[in-house]
């Protein structure tokens, strides 16, 4: 059963295998429809096969940050709702989070409260169905005075 509509796909990109199955068994138990890997390049080629809603993202992974990964992400898929999650709480990865294009919808830091990462892709979804069905930037605009 779907409660979000057509679309509530979630693809996650973590490093550490125990947090990918933990993140991956919350969405799960959530209804999202979930799909993990344990690298950004096969999150890339994932990408290329389909559109996901919401990319959840680890930042400091072997062979590129998170920050890069969501730069191809956008490229690929620029209605696709981009959340980083990382134990780094430095305010420059913040910053550059924000700062690159709107690279990152939501920042998230671990460990993760349930109901935060829960309630981050349920909007990450809701401004997905709103970019894809208001036509990108004027739906993205549009949806900020709903709330």
């Amino acid at each position: 059963m779907n409660p979000f509509g057509s679309n509530n796909s979630v693809l996650i990109v973590e490093d550490d295998g125990m947090v990918l199955g933990t993140l991956m068994t919350t969405l799960e138990l959530e209804h999202f429809d979930v799909t993990g890997c344990s690298n950004p390049f096969e999150g890339l080629r994932l990408l290329a096969r389909r559109e996901y809603a919401v990319i959840l993202s680890d930042h400091n992974m072997p062979g590129m940050t998170g920050l890069a990964f969501f730069a191809e992400c956008r490229r690929l898929h620029p209605g696709s709702s981009r959340i980083l999650l990382t134990a780094v709480r430095e305010l420059n990865t913040v910053m550059a989070a924000i700062n690159q294009g709107g690279e990152v919808c939501r920042f998230l830091s671990k460990p993760w409260r349930l109901e935060e990462l829960v309630s981050a892709v349920r909007s990450g979804v809701q401004l997905h169905e709103r970019m894809t069905r208001g036509g990108g930037m004027q739906g993205r605009v549009a949806g900020l005075g709903r709330g």
